[in-house]
């Protein structure tokens, strides 16, 4: 078997652990894919020769054939993507990859995940064969089963489902504190601090646990604890639901602190805020462009504070009186 070099050893290990339902270390995955330019490729090429070994045995037999999403952007891909990989050095680490990927597989069958991870400051829209369309947020990860498209789990970070509605098969979202299921919508979800907020801009959603669920509809919205409890439900404008694919950010009596997280999903920057502001809110719609300096200086001017770089990113505080 060829021997692999250090750089496709560290590829192949980040391949099997994505594979792996329970995976969610996607930061540490993120930090590893942005810290060289030739992790992408390297992830990009193992990875696609893992999906082309997994390709053979469903030929073969071996594993049943399953729809898979398909990418409908132009954005820099963080999961594989289907290409044809030319030269007589690819085919050496093939046989050397494929000879520990694939061969277990001929006595399990593993499910078949498509893992989809986006950085901050970028986003990236999925489409599902059965015409479902999601967009995903900047520093976001969704997990979806190949095996069934129609149920997949928001692991980090926040998506905007406009969902095809099938009575037979409900599509269902897996958050930490229970699964949103579609009645025919629209709808967005966040993922912050351990809970789940959801937000319908049209059609209705069942949210919840199978034992205690609530519906949703066109301009509602509601927060799902990680324990399953739900927090009332509130009204919101639904043409403000899932604004952030349009470049605009709209809040309702939002604490400060997860203004500073989402200004740092969208801008791909870190925004902090100095600990005197804790427990500050803020109503408003913020913006976004590529002038990040502008962006800032704009909100700390509207909310009255001072702004100044920190870092690689934005450090909000007290204006100096």
């Amino acid at each position: 078997m060829a021997e692999l070099s250090r750089l496709e050893e560290e590829a192949l290990v980040w391949v099997r652990r994505i594979q792996d339902p329970d995976f969610a270390d996607w930061v540490a995955h993120a930090d590893w894919l942005e810290a060289d330019p030739r992790h992408l490729e390297m992830f990009d090429r193992v990875s696609m020769l893992v999906e082309n070994a997994t390709e053979g045995l469903k030929s073969a037999g071996s594993v049943p054939q399953v729809d898979r999403p398909e990418p409908v952007n132009d954005n820099p891909p963080v999961v594989p993507v289907r290409r044809r990989w030319r030269g007589m050095a690819g085919f050496a680490v093939a046989a050397g990859i494929v000879g520990l990927l694939v061969a277990p597989q001929f006595h399990h069958a593993a499910p078949v995940i498509e893992n989809i991870v986006t950085p901050p400051g970028q986003t990236r829209d999925v489409a599902l064969a059965d015409g479902t369309r999601i967009a995903l947020n900047g520093d976001s990860g969704l997990r979806i089963d190949a095996a069934d498209p129609r149920a997949v789990t928001l692991a980090r970070g926040e998506a905007y489902f406009e969902v095809i509605h099938d009575t037979a098969r409900p599509f269902v979202v897996h958050v930490a504190g229970g699964t949103i299921r579609d009645v025919g919508t629209a709808f967005d979800v966040a993922l912050d601090g351990g809970a789940a907020e959801v937000a319908v801009h049209g059609g209705a959603v069942a949210a919840g646990q199978q034992d205690r669920t609530i519906q949703l509809g066109t301009g509602q919205a509601a927060r799902l604890a990680a324990d399953g409890s739900t927090m009332r439900i509130a009204s919101v404008e639904p043409t403000s639901v899932g604004d952030w694919r349009s470049g605009r950010l709209s809040f309702r009596d939002a604490a400060l602190d997860r203004v500073a997280r989402d200004l740092s999903r969208s801008l791909g920057e870190p925004v902090t805020l100095d600990p005197m502001l804790s427990g500050r809110r803020f109503t408003g719609v913020v913006v976004l462009g590529v002038d990040h300096d502008r962006v800032m200086h704009r909100l700390a001017g509207v909310m009255g504070l001072a702004v100044a770089r920190a870092g690689q990113g934005w450090r909000l505080s007290l204006a100096q009186q």
